[in-house]
């Protein structure tokens, strides 16, 4: 059967594990990402090559490398269509209430962290700064519209007895989700961009992050999601500033915490590409892997063939590339709207 996203899925990839060497080749391949169409890939923004939205970049490069473990299992259940066991139906539902409960820490820390302190430093006057509160209002709004999407996935994957019944749809809604929530993200980060630069400091968002970060270990599961979050940090030197805001245990405890996101969560995609039929390599399978820094890299890639080049190309970055931006002019209400649409 043809793939959706002109890329298969394959076994390497998986075998990463913190701390070990991998090849600037498959380095590469894994940050290449996967072409959503138009002009766009769900790909990880670098962290730390812009200051003024790197606590963003932190936390929502978590959920892409999620969303391409998430395609991986779409296209798994797909391939094996006939040969699906209930074994493979509760993997799914348990991997998806995991990264769900993700992107819900996410839109917390933005709303009750973020928000906060950006209103509070740029209140002039006594007035709110209407700029920000358009664009709060804007964010929140797609924040709603995602969070419906999930609870109504949620509801079907829980519905299906088995796997074989339903997937077909299922399958359809999970990938218009998928598509919606990259442009969502991006566009997040283009607005919030602008807006900030000329309202704040490096050291104010140094400051905020600091704050987002060690919030997230107060919640339940915060410290199995502080690695899920350090999974999308691009190097070494970037995951050392990341974990300076843990404490001296912390920093011991963390290698449990990565194995404990293996356990619960980042070990189902490999089960499911485990029991597909010939697989070859492509470009999603080395997004997913476990907790661990990835250098920023992408490489081109030959439409239809699934394949990369091994030359370097203008699709270095999606922050670099025009996309249906959500706040670029357009209305959000409508194009974003289309995005996560059935």
């Amino acid at each position: 059967m043809p793939h959706r996203f002109g890329w298969t899925i394959a076994r390497c990839g998986f075998d990463r594990v913190q701390g070990t060497e991998e090849t600037a080749h498959a380095e590469r391949d894994r940050m290449a990402g996967i072409d959503l169409g138009n002009g766009h890939r769900l790909a990880l923004e670098e962290y730390g090559s812009c200051w003024s939205i790197d606590p963003f970049v932190l936390l929502h490069n978590a959920v892409r490398r999620d969303m391409v473990d998430l395609l991986i299992i779409v296209e798994s259940v797909e391939m094996r269509r006939g040969h699906l066991t209930l074994d493979d139906r509760s993997d799914l539902i348990e991997w998806w209430h995991f990264f769900q409960k993700i992107v819900t820490e996410m839109f917390a820390l933005e709303n009750r962290v973020f928000f906060p302190w950006v209103f509070k430093g740029t209140m002039a006057n006594g007035k709110v700064d209407s700029e920000m509160q358009t664009a709060k209002g804007e964010i929140m709004f797609q924040q709603q519209q995602v969070s419906r999407k999930f609870v109504e996935i949620s509801l079907e994957l829980n519905q299906i007895k088995v796997l074989e019944s339903g997937m077909a749809s299922l399958c359809q809604k999970v990938r218009n989700v998928v598509i919606g929530f990259s442009y969502y993200l991006l566009d997040m980060e283009k607005r919030l961009r602008l807006l900030i630069e000329v309202r704040f400091k490096r050291e104010d968002l140094s400051a905020v992050e600091k704050k987002m970060m060690t919030t997230v270990l107060t919640e339940p599961d915060g410290e199995t999601i502080y690695a899920a979050i350090l999974r999308g940090v691009a190097n070494s030197k970037q995951l050392h500033h990341v974990k300076a805001y843990l404490s001296r245990k912390q920093r011991h405890d963390y290698p449990q915490w990565v194995k404990n996101l293996e356990t619960k969560h980042t070990h189902i995609p490999r089960k499911f590409l485990d029991k597909n039929p010939h697989p070859t390599r492509s470009p999603a399978s080395h997004a997913t892997g476990a907790a661990s820094p990835v250098p920023m890299s992408p490489r081109g890639h030959h439409p239809g063939s699934g394949r990369l080049s091994p030359q370097p190309s203008s699709l270095a970055s999606p922050r670099k590339q025009k996309s249906s931006s959500m706040f670029g002019g357009l209305s959000p209400r409508k194009t974003t709207s289309q995005s996560l649409a059935d």
